[in-house]
């Protein structure tokens, strides 16, 4: 949003001129002017405005203040994607930073008060549900160890397993939880 605040009328123009201060409701109904307030919602209302500016035209002075922007309700908020995005990322790197701050490859989370469950996919892309029991990281990517029927698998980071906010929040919260045990 942009407002601007304008002063038309020559005696108006000069009274706000020699003291630095709007002049006031009573002073413009004794002396003559108006003190207009406009508010535009994109810099292009504004500009055309400004251009077309009648309102000037039938007052031998006027006086524009410099607009005062404001964000607009209406002005899009960023991408949820690059958001999401960038909390994965943030998260990815402080499970990575844990790891490398104590110098681990791998770490035993299994034994977590509120063990992670991830949702992975075989071969055939059959989902499966496991339990998250050991995080990894081999310098390039993470790894996740999980609990099957059969023997544990381990997936990587192009799993959806990964890409769930809840799931890999979990994830760092089951590494702080075991190392600070």
């Amino acid at each position: 949003m942009i407002t601007v605040t304008a002063i038309f009328g020559e005696d108006a123009v000069k009274e706000f001129e020699t003291t630095g201060q709007i002049p006031s409701d009573k002073w413009l109904m004794d002396n003559g002017g108006v003190v207009d307030e406009r508010t535009f919602r994109t810099q292009k209302e504004y500009k055309a405005y400004m251009e077309g500016v009648n309102d000037t035209a039938e007052w031998s002075g006027s006086y524009f203040f410099k607009p005062e922007i404001t964000p607009d309700s209406n002005t899009p908020a960023p991408s949820f994607t690059k958001r999401i995005s960038a909390l994965r990322n943030e998260i990815r790197a402080s499970i990575v930073s844990a790891l490398e701050d104590n110098n681990l490859t791998k770490l035993d989370i299994s034994d977590a008060i509120d063990p992670t469950y991830v949702i992975w996919y075989d071969n055939d892309n059959d989902p499966h549900e496991g339990q998250a029991i050991e995080i990894g990281y081999d310098g390039k990517e993470l790894s996740l160890k999980v609990e099957t029927e059969s023997n544990p698998i381990t997936i990587y980071e192009d799993n959806p397993a990964f890409e769930s906010l809840k799931w890999l929040a979990s994830i760092h919260d089951n590494v702080l939880e075991a190392l600070a045990a």
